[in-house]
């Protein structure tokens, strides 16, 4: 595992914090769903 430091806009944060927080946040949810999205973003622009 890789650890990466990342910086988003406030905004960014709230949003995703909030939609996290609303499916039940669990602990290193925000990992995984910040590694799905890169891997999305990977494959669309393969």
């Amino acid at each position: 595992m890789t650890r990466w430091t990342v910086s988003v806009s406030k905004q960014t944060d709230i949003a995703v914090r909030t939609l996290l927080a609303q499916r039940g946040l669990k602990k290193g949810d925000l990992s995984k769903f910040i590694e799905d999205a890169v891997k999305w973003r990977v494959l669309e622009q393969t």
